[in-house]
């Protein structure tokens, strides 16, 4: 298996796809870094090895900023600025990349869209959930998520700043707990950006309960400092 990828589990996805990379490539030791701290040639060789394994010629990728954009996809073109990123086009696969932060996937059957969003907690509190929601040409009770791998409540330590910014919105109420330090909190964050989802009507919500903190095969910024990035990749089968 030359790429590791972890297939979102929810149920009747209908024609969309949507597959999670880990760090694990199988055929070497090498690892399936898909961010630009490795350098550009290193960069293309792994993305070329995930495109190989998802049969795609290429992905829609974007320059992530922890931001509220939202990017339509009619093609495949060049890397744009934005956090979130949707398409209707069959065979156009779009994606995001992460290494704690949560990538949702939103998916419609019934109308044939599917969209992913990064979501960190800037993103979360700064509304790019709803930003996404806004975008799309599907009622939010239509649609599906998936949430990928994230780093999980038990391993997520904030400070004041960020819980006093996520309590403004009522699903920061039990996504907080003491951290057992003055000051501290650990953050479920998969559990907010899911109270976000159903507050704005997308009840359907599935969790990969994957951490990428504890879990060494995927990459972690919180755990190891300065790291490589996981892709979290979806598309709409033309069949």
């Amino acid at each position: 298996m030359p790429v590791e990828l972890l297939e979102a589990d929810w149920s009747e996805p209908g024609r969309v796809r949507a597959v999670s990379t880990t760090r694990r490539r199988g055929d070497t030791q090498d690892e399936l870094d898909l961010g630009r701290a490795g350098g550009k040639q290193r960069l293309e060789r792994n993305r070329a090895r995930l495109y190989a394994a998802i049969g795609k010629p290429r992905v829609q990728w974007l320059r992530q900023v922890h931001g509220t954009r939202v990017h339509h996809a009619l093609r495949v073109g060049a890397e744009v600025q934005a956090d979130a990123v949707w398409t209707e086009v069959p065979g156009v696969a779009i994606a995001v990349t992460t290494a704690d932060c949560i990538p949702i996937v939103l998916a419609d059957s019934a109308s044939g869209l599917v969209a992913v969003i990064h979501c960190g907690w800037r993103g979360a509190v700064g509304g790019v959930i709803e930003a996404t929601l806004r975008e799309l040409p599907a009622e939010a009770n239509d649609l599906r998520a998936w949430l990928g791998p994230a780093i999980c409540g038990r391993c997520y330590e904030v400070g004041g700043d960020v819980y006093e910014k996520a309590m403004i919105w009522p699903e920061g109420d039990g996504a907080f707990s003491p951290a057992g330090v003055a000051g501290k909190w650990l953050f479920d964050l998969p559990a907010y950006a899911a109270g976000r989802l159903k507050a704005a009507g997308v009840y359907e919500v599935w969790r990969s309960n994957a951490c990428t903190f504890h879990e060494d095969r995927f990459f972690s910024y919180r755990r190891d400092g300065r790291t490589g990035l996981m892709a979290t990749v979806a598309w709409i089968d033309r069949r």
